[in-house]
């Protein structure tokens, strides 16, 4: 749920629909994501 409103943010950009300022916001969400799916994979697999 939460990629669907990134990869839609990303499209948005990428058409020029969003102002550039927007970029960092972007970056910070898509590595608190990732982040997210690191730290959820070694909390499954240490079990």
């Amino acid at each position: 749920m939460i990629c669907i409103s990134e990869l839609t943010l990303i499209y948005w950009y990428r058409q020029g629909d969003v102002d550039p300022k927007f970029r960092k916001l972007i970056y910070f969400n898509s590595f608190t994501t990732i982040l997210l799916c690191i730290c959820a994979n070694v909390y499954y697999h240490k079990k």
